[in-house]
């Protein structure tokens, strides 16, 4: 994972300077999927998903133990 100093530079060599995504990769060290990807992104939030609820184990037979 790369830091947010590194992704700005990425996307900064890509939208301002017009370098393309292999001479990025080159300039970088970084491998030409992931400057591929970071200069694409657009958001960088982290997406939460609501935790689901399971069912326990003992659920079907829940009357017969609290009786």
């Amino acid at each position: 994972m790369l830091t947010m100093e590194q992704v700005y530079r990425i996307k900064n060599m890509r939208k301002f300077e017009g370098k393309s995504l292999r001479r990025i990769s080159e300039i970088t060290g970084h491998d030409f999927s992931t400057v591929k990807k970071y200069a694409q992104k657009e958001d960088f939030n982290h997406e939460i998903r609501p935790t689901k609820k399971r069912q326990g184990k003992l659920s079907p037979h829940r009357n017969i133990v609290l009786k």
